[in-house]
């Protein structure tokens, strides 16, 4: 039986990752991969700026078999302040061990070689089989984030899409799909009485105007006026990954393949917060998305402004708006809005410190996340 060697990846290895990368997605949707590469792909792990290691390394580990790549594992380099320190952090992404080689151990190797090399690593999403495995391997929870819905406009056309997609590998119920929309018109009921209900509801949710002193203006860079803003706030969080105009220029404005729009609010000529909005790309669901949105820790008043910003921009060019939060602050405001919790996330973490892993102890709650954290933000095709 042939050894598994398990190394870091370099530029060298391109064309091998892609080919690798194409075989994978491929085999589980037709056309994906394309949203895995080359763009998104040069971006993410050539262009990062916070990925200092010398020469052609990339920020990929990978296994091999008889020089065939067989697994990999990517890892997105930040800066994350735990407590009242700065530290240099991952998110991990992208783990992926080809079908004939499953069972064989692989994944968790891959895993102890990224983590003995990134020394806190930390995962948003992942499938429940990377999340076992890396319980087993010493990481723990930290606080939850949660996907909400705010509903803007539904139609028959998204309900019935929308619901094929979701049982698709459930053929019963699939074709239990097909044939009540197409014999008894149940998504166009589904969606008459569901906007009539949710046209009911937003009756009784908070208003949606500007304040009289405030203005947001779209910006297409963030700057050092930023950073000035960025600075005086950020202590405020138990725990964040640091949104200085390097990682949020990267993260936003170098990514090519995703539209991103950016906006800042200021009140009396002073920023005091900004969020980052998406429309959806041709291929995706109707949806909008809001990326990110940042402010002051007790500025509730601007993180509301922000949002209702956001209802007012995607207005009825989408079905529903999609946000990301980890804050019982912002959570509660959602709500009030008019926005619904849909799931909960359960991100991992795991620290070679133990002095580091002290300090996340004694946060119980407080760590700030959003779409902007690890690579949750990705077109997902119809």
């Amino acid at each position: 039986m042939s050894a598994i060697i398990i190394r870091q990846a370099t530029l060298k290895d391109k064309d091998a990752l892609w080919e690798f990368i194409k075989n994978a997605y491929e085999g589980e949707e037709k056309g994906l991969s394309r949203f895995k590469f080359p763009k998104r792909w040069i971006w993410q792990f050539t262009e990062n700026p916070f990925f200092k290691e010398t020469g052609d390394k990339l920020p990929i580990w990978i296994a091999l078999k008889d020089d065939r790549i067989v697994g990999q594992i990517c890892f997105q380099p930040v800066e994350v302040k735990i407590g009242d320190k700065i530290y240099n952090a991952s998110y991990g992404s992208d783990m992926i061990v080809s079908k004939d080689c499953r069972g064989g151990g692989i994944a968790p190797k891959i895993y102890r070689s990224l983590y003995n090399h990134t020394k806190i690593h930390m995962t948003v999403e992942m499938s429940p089989y990377t999340r076992n495995m890396k319980l087993e391997q010493g990481s723990y929870a930290i606080n939850s984030i949660y996907e909400y819905w705010y509903f803007v406009k539904m139609n028959k056309d998204f309900v019935i899409d929308y619901s094929k997609k979701r049982t698709k590998r459930k053929p019963k119920l699939n074709r239990i799909v097909t044939i009540s929309s197409k014999y008894f018109f149940v998504n166009i009921i589904f969606s008459i009485v569901f906007n009539l209900i949710m046209k009911f509801l937003k009756i009784f949710k908070v208003n949606t105007k500007k304040r009289n002193n405030s203005e947001i203006v779209e910006i297409y860079e963030f700057n050092d006026e930023h950073d000035d803003f960025f600075n005086k706030t950020y202590k405020e969080y138990n725990a964040i990954v640091i949104r200085d105009k390097t990682f949020l220029n990267w993260r936003f404005f170098g990514n090519k393949q995703m539209d991103y729009h950016s906006f800042v609010l200021k009140q009396n000529g002073t920023i005091k917060g900004y969020i980052v909005l998406r429309k959806p790309d041709q291929f995706e669901f109707n949806i909008g998305v809001i990326a990110d949105i940042y402010a002051a820790k007790n500025d509730i008043g601007t993180i509301k402004e922000l949002l209702c910003h956001a209802i007012r921009y995607f207005d009825e060019s989408v079905v529903l708006i999609k946000c990301y939060c980890s804050l019982i602050e912002y959570n509660t405001l959602l709500k009030k809005i008019g926005f619904f919790k849909i799931r909960e996330i359960k991100p991992l973490i795991q620290c070679a410190s133990s002095l580091t892993k002290k300090k996340l102890d004694q946060i119980t709650d407080g760590w700030f996340m959003t779409g902007a954290d690890q690579d949750v933000d990705q077109i997902q095709p119809k």
